[in-house]
Formats: structure tokens, C-alpha cells, sequence
């Protein structure tokens, strides 16, 4: 059960990831010492989460809203957004400027805010703070495919009551979880279809990375075959990739982390980091780290 819960969920290998950093619920629960799930049942009665709320929520319109929200938001404040310009490396001038090198010129400013993945932060850290570039190029990634699958209702053997399911590695499919996508959103629903979102690819497992769009659509039809017996094709099929979309928070991540906020505020304090590679995967830790980020900036 642990290895689909937490791997699944992280894309990774629960023998190799931080208790600590990706679940804290549960590192906290099972410091206390004694049983396990009577912790977690009194961190639930504890918490201050309305019982009777949706167990999943999603924003009409999908992701791309509360991106055209934020970009609107930043544009009403006097903020300049510059797009299709590659930002190649971070300097500092004579003066104490931070200059970013563009490809398509030089940014000069007081304070920098990279919210890149690690990989890509490292990249553009390693003139001003080479040993914090080297910490970063120590986090992991994962690669996942996402496909999404659209059948007639009528080709799915009885009712599929669950928002969705996760894949154990012993059962050695392509497919590492399902989320029964017209279940879970009333807006996916046209009493006609059923929407299935399949995963694939994890820390180990490159296929969802290697494999031909046509070859995953093969493959985890198949695979849909195996565990819900869906004979008929579908009437649709979407392939979304992720590259590198997935940090691998490994023993010891929150210890590294600190140690590169560190290595960087002692090279260059004009420069912080926020994103998923860092102190949380989701867009609320996400939103929290750029607030907490963004107050740090103003307040230096």
C-alpha cells in the first residue's frame, strides 16, 4: 500500500524518498511514537478542515485560469510579464546589480526571485554561486506520461463508483494509477462518457518518457483491459507529457535545501528560490513559498 500512496503519488521509489518531505502528516504521526493510524485519526479530528467539504476541488476552466487570473492581476499592478525570452545566467555587476542575461538582452535589478526547476536554477547560478549550483544539480527528476482516455459508457463493465485507483510495482503494468475523471468533476460528466486519466512513468521506469504517443495509447488500453476489463476502443485520446516534471525528495532533501538557501545567502542575498523542487510539490506549497519568498524580497 505505501510504495502506490506515497511513490505513486511522487513518481518515485519509496525506499529512496523522505518520509519528512513528502508526507509530513505522517512523519509527524509516527514520531509520536505508538500506533500509527490512531495518530492520523487525531490529526484529522484536530484539523480544522469542514468534514462535510468536497474531497476534490478543481477550478472551472481548468489550470489555465488561475494563470490567466495571475497574469491579469500583475499587468492591472504596473508589472511588466516578458515572455519568449530565455533567461541564460545570473551575474552581479561592480555595484552590486544582479544582471540577468537574456537571449534577448541584459536585466539589471536589486533583487532576483527563480522559481525554475533545480536543474534550471543551477544553470543560471553557476557564475555567482558555483557550490550552490552544485547542491541543486543533487535533485533528482522524474518523467510521467498523463494520458487521457474517453469511452462510451456502455464499454465500461458496470459502474465505476471510486474517483480512482493506484497500481502496485509487483503488478508490473505500464500504468501506475487511474482517476476516474467524470466521477471526480461534475463538469466532465455528460452522462454519456467516461473519462479515465492514466499515468505512467515513475523514478526507474522510463517508458513513460521513451515510448511513441501510439505505443503509450496501446499499451495502457491494454492495461485498462487488465484491470477493468474495457474491451472497446476509446472514442478519444489525449497524450500529455511531463519531462523532468517531478522532483524526487530523497532522504536527507529538506537538509540539502537548507544547505543551498544557505550556500546562496552567504554568496549572493539578492537571489531566492521558490518552486516544486524545493519545499513541496502542489500549487498551494507553491503559492506559499513565493508569498514567503516575494515577503522576504520586500522586507530585505
Amino acid at each position: 500500500m505505501v510504495a502506490p500512496l506515497i511513490g505513486g503519488i511522487n513518481a518515485g521509489n519509496v525506499d529512496r524518498l523522505s518520509l519528512q518531505a513528502v508526507t509530513p502528516q505522517l512523519f509527524a504521526a509516527a514520531r509520536g511514537g505508538g500506533s500509527l493510524t490512531l495518530a492520523l485519526r487525531k490529526q484529522q479530528q484536530q484539523s480544522p478542515t469542514d468534514p462535510t467539504d468536497p474531497v476534490f476541488t478543481a477550478l472551472l476552466g481548468g489550470t489555465s485560469v488561475l494563470v490567466d487570473a495571475l497574469h491579469d492581476a500583475l499587468e492591472a499592478r504596473g508589472v511588466q510579464i516578458l515572455t519568449g525570452s530565455e533567461a541564460v545566467s545570473c551575474l552581479q555587476s561592480d555595484q552590486g546589480k544582479i544582471l540577468t542575461e537574456l537571449s534577448t538582452g541584459t536585466i539589471s535589478s536589486d533583487e532576483v526571485l527563480i522559481c525554475t526547476p533545480a536543474a534550471k536554477a543551477a544553470h543560471l547560478l553557476r557564475s555567482i554561486s558555483p557550490n550552490t549550483a552544485r547542491q541543486l544539480e543533487q535533485i533528482s527528476y522524474s518523467s510521467v506520461a498523463l494520458l487521457t482516455f474517453v469511452f462510451n459508457k456502455e464499454s465500461i463493465p458496470g459502474e465505476l463508483l471510486a474517483s480512482g485507483f493506484l497500481i502496485p510495482r509487483t503488478a508490473q503494468l505500464l500504468m501506475t494509477a487511474a482517476s476516474v475523471g467524470s466521477t471526480k468533476w461534475a463538469h466532465w460528466d455528460d452522462g454519456k462518457h467516461v473519462v479515465l486519466r492514466v499515468s505512467a512513468g515513475h523514478s526507474g521506469d522510463l517508458r513513460g518518457a521513451e515510448l511513441t504517443d501510439e505505443e503509450l495509447i496501446l499499451g495502457l488500453q491494454a492495461d485498462l483491459q487488465t484491470t477493468l476489463g474495457i474491451t472497446d476502443p476509446a472514442v478519444a485520446t489525449r497524450v500529455s507529457r511531463w519531462p523532468d516534471g517531478f522532483a524526487q525528495y530523497e532522504v536527507g532533501h529538506l537538509q540539502l535545501i537548507e544547505s543551498i538557501e544557505q550556500s546562496l545567502n552567504k554568496d549572493c542575498p539578492q537571489i531566492l528560490l521558490a518552486g516544486s523542487s524545493y519545499r513541496g510539490l502542489g500549487i498551494p506549497a507553491c503559492i506559499e513559498q513565493g508569498r514567503s519568498a516575494a515577503a522576504k524580497l520586500v522586507d530585505s
